[in-house]
């Protein structure tokens, strides 16, 4: 694989605040659980696939920047994870996210290219869950964590224009969505998912991830 290029320090000391800011959410989490005793929820599991829709991005370096579209792709992801009585719930969650590119493009200029982004990721999550005296509980959640973010080999009526490259970045995702009791134990739960991450930085140029998610799930609940 290529070799990444070093950060600058400005770059370096952003990174830092916010590696900060996400041991500051995990004590928070942390504390607001301890508040709980464990007879006073449950561990669950849960599975879930849906539709990744990602932003167009841009790739630049120093001679220039193209633009990416890309066709709809999917994303998959499990979790595990503890629900208290009081709504809160806390989960970690490893994700896969793919991609195929549709389009590149400089100006007016563009073309077709035969490349895929994709990602794996590990996140720790923190949502609350609104309970009421119906089956449909809704909620509001965010994550925090890191993803690997992979360009494949890219090429343009066969020609090979970059060779694949793979960047591993701060990730951050916001969540709303509801989920519908089945039974005391299982739920489907029906949500969107925006994520982002650091701007992945590859041999010679850096680039953004970001994507819009549509997911349906499975809770279960122990």
């Amino acid at each position: 694989m290529p070799q990444k290029r070093p950060t600058h320090s400005m770059e370096g000391i952003m990174k830092k605040q916010k590696v900060v800011a996400a041991a500051v959410l995990a004590v928070t989490l942390a504390l607001g659980a301890g508040t709980a005793s464990a007879a006073e929820g449950r561990p669950y599991v849960g599975v879930a696939a849906g539709v990744a829709i990602l932003e167009d991005s841009t790739l630049s370096d120093r001679t220039g920047s193209v633009s990416v579209t890309y066709n709809p792709g999917f994303v998959l992801n499990g979790t595990a994870g503890y629900e208290f009585k009081n709504g809160l719930r806390v989960e970690g969650e490893f994700n896969y996210r793919r991609a195929e590119m549709d389009r590149v493009s400089v100006g007016n200029i563009g073309a077709a290219i035969s490349s895929t982004a994709w990602s794996i990721g590990m996140m720790a999550n923190g949502y609350y869950d609104f309970r009421n005296s119906s089956v449909v509980t809704p909620y509001l959640g965010a994550g925090i964590g890191f993803v690997n973010v992979n360009v494949d080999d890219g090429s343009i009526n066969g020609i090979r224009v970059w060779s694949k490259a793979d960047d591993t970045v701060f990730a951050y995702q916001v969540a709303v969505g509801a989920a519908l009791d089945m039974t005391r134990q299982a739920a489907l739960d029906i949500g969107y998912r925006y994520f982002g991450t650091d701007d992945p930085r590859f041999d010679t140029a850096k680039g953004t991830y970001t994507s819009h998610n549509i997911m349906l799930g499975l809770r279960y609940r122990f």
